[in-house]
């Protein structure tokens, strides 16, 4: 309990943020470029609820955007640390994991190892 991205997951589920923190952006832009082609045009009610509707999709549109992106800018620093959130929470290393030390690997190494190298096998996989 309390890790629940595992190894083998955690390259997904950090492209996942990251494409996740892309659609909240477009979500953001499509109702702000809306918004200014329809300012100072409006004539009835319909149109006034239009452009706040709009305003309201784009302010959270851009909320989700640097919600997740800043979480995914944060789980990719802890990936290249090579601890998880939960250790860094409570202050705890878990020695079992192989440790790449940032003097003897440059970040570009480490980038590739975490999303570009092979996954490790599954308990399932070893097993069979």
């Amino acid at each position: 309990m309390g890790t629940c991205i595992g190894k083998r997951n955690v390259r997904y589920f950090v492209i996942f943020l990251f494409w996740t923190s892309i659609h909240g952006l477009l979500t953001g832009v499509l109702p702000t470029l809306n918004l200014i082609k329809l300012w100072g045009k409006w004539t009835t009610y319909y149109e006034i609820a239009l452009i706040c509707l709009n305003a309201c999709v784009a302010i959270y549109g851009y909320w989700f955007f640097f919600l997740l992106g800043g979480f995914a800018i944060y789980t990719n620093t802890l990936n290249m640390k090579n601890t998880t959130s939960n250790e860094k929470l409570r202050n705890k290393w878990n020695f079992k994991h192989k440790n790449l030390k940032s003097n003897d690997v440059s970040g570009i190494a480490k980038f590739n190892y975490f999303y570009f190298s092979q996954n490790f096998p599954s308990r399932l996989q070893l097993y069979y």
